[in-house]
C-alpha cells in the first residue's frame, strides 16, 4: 500500500473520531471494560470495594456492569437512528431528503 493510500485511510478514521466523539469513546470503552472484568476479575476482587453514586452504594463489578449496559443501550439507539434515517431516505417517494448526520 502506498503512503498516500495509508494517509487517506488514517484521515478517514480521524474524521470519524473527531465528528463522532461520543460513539468513538463508547467503542473504545466497552471492550476495555469487558476485558477488565474478564481478566482483572481473576486478579482483583471486583466485589471488595464499594462505590457510592447518587447515594447508591454498590460494588465495583455492579457499576462496571451498569456502564456496559449503558454502552449496549447507546449502541442500540445508534442503530435505531441509523435505521430510521435509512428508511426516511428510501420512503421519501423518490424525493431526495437531507439526512441528519
Amino acid at each position: 500500500m502506498t503512503k498516500k493510500r495509508l494517509r487517506k485511510i488514517e484521515m478517514k478514521k480521524m474524521d470519524r473520531e473527531c465528528w463522532d466523539l461520543d460513539m468513538s469513546f463508547i467503542d473504545w470503552l466497552e471492550p476495555r471494560l469487558k476485558q477488565y472484568v474478564k481478566r482483572g476479575g481473576k486478579i482483583v476482587d471486583l466485589t471488595y470495594h464499594k462505590i457510592t453514586v447518587d447515594g447508591i452504594e454498590r460494588d465495583q463489578l455492579y457499576w462496571i456492569n451498569e456502564m456496559l449496559t449503558l454502552c449496549d443501550l447507546i449502541h442500540y439507539e445508534e442503530r435505531q437512528n441509523s435505521f430510521d434515517n435509512d428508511n426516511l431516505a428510501t420512503c421519501s417517494g423518490g424525493r431526495d431528503l437531507p439526512l441528519s448526520s
